[in-house]
């Protein structure tokens, strides 16, 4: 597991009181989704097959804003309007304009109960992985998408052939730039204040003393309005603290309509990763105020007038 030589800052206990706009690729005007009449993706989506046009619209979202996630909104698209994206991503299946010498390779499936796919970002021997899905609703709004998952990983690929080593790399160009609106610090400008930030980070299993590689998790919680946010990170120690540095991290997306009252449970139901949050481990995440000594809007401050290596820490004590 290759580990980030930098110094991280570590905050416990920051006030910072004017919040500093930061530089953001997403565009200014992006627009939020109706909250009545669901667009069709490719009125939305510009048919231009290059690689600048589709990091574009993976980076603004599909000029939408959460809980829409590519011009999805649960609650209201339909599975024609899961088609037409997974439609639109099938164009870049095939050779497109690219002169940053990055190979995309796009898998997607439509089935009864989901609909979604893979895409795959590859350039030397970085490789990111950014996966969409999205579940069809049989109970309330039968026919429509019930819940949209987004979720966007980094790697680094060391070897060849057989003998290839994958490890985790946060500091991949590619993803630092696919990633760029999902960041910490632009989805408090993009969203305000969140209702909840819960954080877990996973402790030594006495079983595997020889595993390098423990996670520590940080959940931006929007219950209100309808989505919640998961930053996967590694987890760092400075004597009696552990220490997560969200900027990097993967991220995974779970969105919801928000006229309905749904279940934290219910709403990492259909998260995957062994290493993040899921309806077996939600209630092992704590409110950040219960296990640091910052409020929400201090870490909101923290991370808007922050730096890539901007850190926040819990006591050990705090977790056995």
């Amino acid at each position: 597991m290759p580990i980030v030589t930098s110094t991280p800052t570590i905050y416990s206990n920051t006030r910072e009181k004017t919040p500093q706009q930061i530089t953001m690729t997403i565009p200014s005007n992006t627009p939020s989704f109706p909250s009545s009449t669901p667009l069709t993706p490719t009125t939305i989506f510009p048919f231009t097959p290059n690689i600048d046009t589709l990091i574009s619209q993976i980076i603004a979202n599909g000029q939408c804003n959460l809980p829409c996630v590519f011009t999805v909104l649960p609650g209201i698209s339909t599975k024609e309007n899961v088609n037409g994206v997974i439609e639109y991503f099938k164009i870049f299946q095939k050779p497109i304009s690219n002169d940053r010498g990055i190979t995309i390779e796009v898998y997607s499936k439509s089935e009864v109960t989901r609909g979604g796919g893979i895409l795959s970002f590859s350039k030397e021997e970085y490789r990111v992985m950014i996966s969409y899905y999205f579940v069809y609703d049989f109970t309330i709004d039968i026919g429509k998408v019930k819940n949209a998952v987004l979720t966007m990983g980094s790697y680094k690929d060391s070897g060849e052939g057989m003998d290839t080593i994958t490890t985790i790399s946060y500091r991949n160009p590619i993803f630092t730039e696919l990633s760029t609106s999902y960041r910490m610090a632009a989805i408090f400008q993009e969203y305000g204040k969140p209702d909840n930030i819960l954080i877990r980070p996973y402790p030594d299993d006495p079983d595997y003393p020889d595993i390098d590689y423990y996670p520590f998790n940080v959940i931006l919680l929007y219950k209100k309005s309808g989505f919640l946010i998961e930053y996967q990170s590694l987890r760092k120690e400075n004597g009696n603290y552990y220490i997560a540095c969200p900027n990097e991290s993967h991220v995974s997306i779970s969105s919801w309509n928000p006229e309905i009252d749904m279940p934290l449970q219910n709403a990492v139901d259909h998260f995957s990763s062994t290493l993040g949050v899921n309806s077996n481990t939600i209630g092992k995440y704590r409110p950040i105020e219960e296990v640091t000594t910052m409020t929400i809007q201090e870490v909101m401050d923290l991370f808007v007038n922050g730096t890539f290596d901007t850190c926040i820490s819990t006591n050990k004590s705090d977790w056995n």
